[in-house]
């Protein structure tokens, strides 16, 4: 081999392994790094239980959600419009919080909302049950007394 030969060998060898770096360093192209949402969660002034469902939306679409643990919660958004408006609930109830997208990000939020619970009601309806029963029992003794009094 001369050096003519050796050199457009060497210049035929770097333009195909540029070729195959260049086509192999597109398709590994890193994502785009995510933003990271975490932060407390209370449910009526309280800890929200495990278990307690986080959505994150931008208008009527989740982007992510996750599940409370210990009252905290992490989310991680990611591939979403840059300066979306990100709006989060806790079981279905608006936060009335929001967050502009920035990937990259790192944002601490406190969730709270206000859940009707059925609990005083329940125990309410129960001492008026118990309230009632007491009621029809003393009424049906004095009943049971009048008459006895009056058949002797």
């Amino acid at each position: 081999m001369n050096k003519n030969s050796f050199f457009k060998f060497f210049i035929l060898f770097l333009a195909v392994s540029a070729i195959t770096l260049d086509s192999v360093f597109v398709v590994t192209a890193l994502p785009e790094l995510p933003m990271i949402i975490s932060g407390n969660v209370y449910i009526n002034d309280k800890i929200a239980a495990d278990g307690t469902k986080i959505t994150a939306k931008i208008g009527d679409k989740e982007i992510a959600n996750a599940v409370a643990s210990k009252g905290q919660f992490t989310l991680l958004l990611q591939q979403i419009e840059k300066n979306a408006v990100v709006r989060f609930y806790v079981d279905g109830i608006d936060t009335n919080t929001d967050v502009t997208y920035e990937s990259t990000g790192y944002k601490t939020l406190e969730l709270r909302v206000k859940k009707a619970s059925i609990t005083p009601y329940l125990t309410a309806a129960f001492i008026a049950l118990v309230i009632f029963a007491i009621l029809i029992l003393k009424w049906k003794s004095s009943k049971t007394k009048s008459k006895s009094m009056k058949s002797k």
